[in-house]
């Protein structure tokens, strides 16, 4: 006799997955919102650069190898400019405009110029 069928997904069952561009390299509780994909920011690029750095430490934690330490620490240096580099260029991107008010703004615009308002 099998196992009654619990209601809900079961264990192994990938429907929910998120498609986006890094999620196959994020595991569970890795990124900040893996939903979020926006255009107009860095945020998933820095969010990835800080799950690896992460994981590196991680893989790195006893390790006792002279040689091994030094290609970590460097790998770990050239990640941690490359993270300064996108929060530099994430903070001088300008802020994302909301639709709504461009196209707020451009019915008034033409309101006015029709004499409307």
């Amino acid at each position: 006799m099998s196992a009654k069928r619990k209601p809900g997904a079961q264990p192994g069952n990938l429907n929910a997955v998120k498609h986006g561009l890094y999620s196959r390299y994020l595991r569970a509780g890795e990124a900040a919102n893996p939903d979020a994909l926006d255009v107009h920011s860095l945020e998933p690029e820095i969010n990835l650069l800080r799950v690896l750095i992460g994981r590196t430490l991680a893989l790195a934690e006893g390790v006792e190898d002279v040689e091994t330490s030094v290609k970590v620490l460097g790998a770990l240096g050239m990640t941690a400019n490359r993270l300064a580099v996108l929060m530099r260029a994430q903070q001088a991107l300008p802020p994302p405009s909301d639709s709504k008010d461009v196209l707020t703004q451009a019915l008034e615009a033409l309101c006015k110029e029709w004499g409307l308002l």
